[in-house]
């Protein structure tokens, strides 16, 4: 399965990015001619009227200075759109090209690190036969009380994942003193299939887990659904195998 393509309406976007860039590019040569204009101005002998052309100048000048500042601000949005976007796209096409669960879970923990930058997670698994959550993936943990954390029960000590599993939707707490500071549900539907939860992002990370909340989301969402999806997959195939060997063990007629 292939991610979706971008919404139309989102093709605009480098377009409007290029104008954004000609009109701040033609402004400040603007700027740059009023300025000019301004000091020789300045410099001319007092003639009648020289004052309120100056004055006007200057109001000229403040306008238009006014007029990039909002104009560059507009540019820095729409890229941060471009960019949030083509994370999104990223996003998507990681999690729904594969319908092996392992490469699923490894899918998940590529996005926590690369695009959400998270240092310290954990990726926890419903194990529907037990009825519990077990440690799936792992980073920056290692061991509890000497033994591998992968494979373990979560025994419901931690706030944040426990309301991620009670409410169903995203938390975030960026108080690392006390545990996770982000939990995503991983659910389909009403069915929460897992939880990724980062306990610490990397120092060079500049945006917090808030402005990242459009990704969660979709993290939420997707990843859920791709998890669903391969579980099912992996468990048609093993029946159709085991199926087959069973007919291959049956007398020819």
């Amino acid at each position: 399965m292939g991610a979706k393509p971008l919404d139309g309406q989102n093709h605009d976007l480098p377009r409007l990015l290029a104008e954004l860039k000609a009109t701040v590019e033609s402004t400040s040569q603007l700027v740059g001619s009023l300025e000019r204009r301004v000091v020789a101005a300045d410099g001319q002998d007092v003639l009648p009227g020289t004052h309120a052309e100056i004055s006007k100048l200057r109001t000229e000048l403040e306008e238009t200075l006014q007029d990039r500042d909002q104009v560059t601000q507009m540019m820095v949005e729409a890229e941060n759109q471009i960019s949030r976007l083509m994370r999104l796209y990223v996003a998507i096409h990681q999690l729904h090209c594969t319908l092996d669960p392992k490469e699923v879970n490894l899918a998940i923990a590529e996005i926590a690190v690369d695009l959400l930058g998270a240092e310290s997670y954990i990726l926890l698994l419903r194990d529907e036969q037990a009825d519990e959550f077990v440690v799936s993936l792992e980073s920056g943990f290692g061991s509890l009380n000497n033994k591998p954390l992968t494979g373990t029960p979560y025994e419901g000590s931690d706030r944040l994942i426990d309301s991620a599993i009670e409410r169903g939707v995203v938390q975030i707490d960026d108080d690392e003193s006390s545990g996770a500071i982000a939990a995503v549900p991983l659910r389909m539907e009403a069915s929460i299939i897992g939880v990724l939860a980062i306990f610490k992002v990397f120092d060079h990370k500049t945006a917090n887990l808030y402005q990242d909340r459009e990704l969660l989301d979709l993290l939420s969402v997707h990843a859920g659904s791709a998890l669903m999806a391969a579980g099912s997959y992996s468990t048609a195939d093993r029946k159709l195998r085991t199926l087959k060997s069973l007919m291959s063990l049956l007398p020819k007629v």
